[in-house]
């Protein structure tokens, strides 16, 4: 997944940079700008997502 300019964080509301984090779940693509709040999203959901580096591809 490749974020947008326009894209903004799934937790915090602030702007995805491009090389930005994403994690895969069962209803969509969910995209954030670090890893703060990309592990407090799973800490919130666990067993919900699946980690995924900025090309998309799985860890």
């Amino acid at each position: 997944m490749t974020n947008t300019p326009e894209q903004s964080c799934d937790l915090c509301g602030l702007p995805v940079p491009k090389d930005g984090l994403n994690l895969k779940t069962p209803e969509r693509d969910l995209a954030f700008c670090c890893e703060g709040c990309r592990g407090i999203w799973q800490m919130l959901n666990p067993g919900t997502a699946q980690v995924s580096d900025e090309k998309g591809k799985s860890k």
